[in-house]
C-alpha cells in the first residue's frame, strides 16, 4: 500500500471510525465518506471497501476480479462503460421545457423535453442543443419520443393551453384551449365578420339593431334623419334620443322650443315662423 492509500485510510478512521459497529445511520458529517456500500451505516465492510478502491482490488464476489465502481445503467446520463459494479451514482434526465410546435414562444405540456443538459428553454428558442442522445421527449399518455423529429420546432415554458397547428386557434394571443371549428362568419355587415374566414358558418353572423336616433339639437329627442346602429354589447353613443323629433334643425328659431313643434325659422323681417310680409312702422 502506498503512502497516498494510508492518508486516505487516516482521513477515513478520523471522520467515521466513531461511528462503526452503530446501529443508527451514520451522522451526517461521514455519511459522504464513509457509507460505501450503500447502507446508510458506516462500517468494517465500508472500511474494506474503500481500502480496496483505493489500491484497485476491490473484490466483493470473490472471483478474483476487481470491481470498478460506477453508473452501470445505460440510460443514465452519467453512465461508465469502464464500471463493473454499480455505485448507486447514477443521474437521469428531467424536464427542461416543452416543444412550442406553434412558434408562440409558448410549449405543449403534453410534449415535454427531458435532458442531461442543464440549459433553460424559452422564448422561441430552437432544439439544437438538446438533439443528443439522452434528450428526448415524453408525451402526456406517457410515450417517449425521439427528439429529432421536432427540429424544426422551438422550444418555451409548458403553458401553451394550444399548441396544435391544425386548430383554428393555435396563435391565439389570449393562450386559449385548442377549437377546431373553423367555421366563420363571412357576412361583411356584421358585426363579427371575419374577413380571414374560410368556411362559412350557420347562423353565427351577429348584427348591428337600431337604439335611437342622433339629438342633434340635444332637446333629448333624436332625429329620425340619423337612426343609430349598434352591435350587441356595444355602448350606446351619447346625444342619442328617441327617434320622436318634429324639429331637430339647429338652423330653425324654435329648436329648442319645449314644445315638440315642427321647425320654425325667420323670414326676412325678422321674424320667427313669419310671411316674410313686413307690415307695420319701418322707421
Amino acid at each position: 500500500m502506498r503512502f497516498s492509500h494510508l492518508l486516505w485510510a487516516l482521513v477515513f478512521a478520523i471522520h467515521c471510525i466513531p461511528a462503526l459497529g452503530q446501529t443508527d445511520p451514520c451522522p451526517e458529517e461521514c455519511a459522504t465518506p464513509g457509507d460505501f456500500d450503500g447502507d446508510n451505516l458506516v462500517g468494517a465492510a465500508d472500511l474494506v471497501i474503500f481500502l480496496g478502491l483505493f489500491q484497485n482490488n476491490y473484490d466483493p464476489d470473490g472471483d478474483g476480479i476487481p470491481e470498478c465502481m460506477g453508473c452501470t445503467d445505460s440510460n443514465a446520463c452519467n453512465f461508465d462503460d469502464a464500471a463493473t459494479m454499480d455505485d448507486g451514482s447514477c443521474t437521469y434526465q428531467v424536464l427542461v421545457a416543452c416543444v412550442d410546435q406553434d412558434g408562440d414562444g409558448l410549449g405543449d405540456p403534453n410534449l415535454g423535453i427531458y435532458s442531461c443538459l442543464d440549459i433553460e428553454c424559452s422564448g422561441e428558442q430552437d432544439l439544437e442543443p438538446f438533439l443528443d442522445s439522452f434528450s428526448y421527449v415524453l408525451t402526456e399518455e406517457g410515450d417517449t419520443l425521439e427528439l429529432a423529429p421536432f427540429d424544426n420546432n422551438g422550444c418555451g415554458d409548458c403553458i401553451d393551453q394550444c399548441d396544435d397547428v391544425n386548430a383554428c386557434n393555435f396563435d391565439d394571443p389570449e393562450n386559449e384551449p385548442c377549437e377546431y371549428d373553423c367555421s366563420e362568419c363571412m357576412s361583411p355587415g356584421a358585426c363579427n365578420y371575419d374577413p380571414n374566414a374560410t368556411e362559412p358558418c350557420d347562423g353565427c353572423c351577429v348584427f348591428e339593431y337600431q337604439v335611437g336616433c342622433v339629438d342633434v339639437d340635444k332637446d333629448g329627442l333624436g332625429d329620425p334623419n340619423f337612426p343609430v346602429f349598434i352591435c350587441p354589447g356595444d355602448p350606446v353613443p351619447p346625444f342619442t334620443g328617441p327617434c320622436e323629433f318634429l324639429c331637430d334643425d339647429t338652423d330653425a328659431c324654435n329648436y329648442y322650443a319645449p314644445p315638440n313643434v315642427p321647425c320654425l325659422y325667420l323670414d326676412a323681417c325678422g321674424v320667427c315662423g313669419g310671411n316674410g310680409i313686413c307690415e307695420g312702422c319701418t322707421d
